[in-house]
């Protein structure tokens, strides 16, 4: 996979985080945002390459490709800690609680979460493209 490739994706990929973020606004729960934001970045994951099948075609390097591994597992992991997944002032949550308020909230959360998440994934996958391409 190229650079090129890479930034071409990203691009797609942005343009479904919003109606990724739409698909928690008729709930408006936090229980769904957090699955909608594992499933889309999961998603993202394996549209980058980023799966462990797909490294593991690719890296030649042992070492390399458990670094890789390493960092997409660590976004993964924070997915559940994500603060603004979690932590809400008793004002937000007593908004949350409106039907239209609590789903555009929601949908805010899910967008922003999955446009941090990807942008951290794109970095994850130029680095094993230059990795990987390394010659040693």
């Amino acid at each position: 996979m190229s650079r090129r490739i890479v930034e071409l994706k990203v691009e797609g990929l942005k343009k479904q985080i919003r109606s990724a973020g739409w698909t928690c606004f008729p709930l408006g729960i936090v229980p769904t945002e957090e699955t909608v934001v594992e499933s889309y970045a999961s998603f993202f994951v394996e549209q980058l390459g980023l799966d462990v099948k797909s490294l593991e075609r690719r890296a030649a390097d042992p070492k390399k490709l458990d670094n890789v591994k390493i960092k997409v597992e660590e976004v993964m992991e924070d997915i559940p800690k994500r603060p603004r997944i979690l932590k809400r002032s008793e004002r937000i949550r007593l908004f949350q609680r409106l039907p239209l308020v609590g789903g555009g909230i929601s949908a805010e959360v899910v967008a922003s979460s999955l446009k941090e998440i990807l942008n951290r994934l794109e970095v994850i996958t130029l680095d094993a493209i230059d990795a990987f391409n390394e010659r040693n």
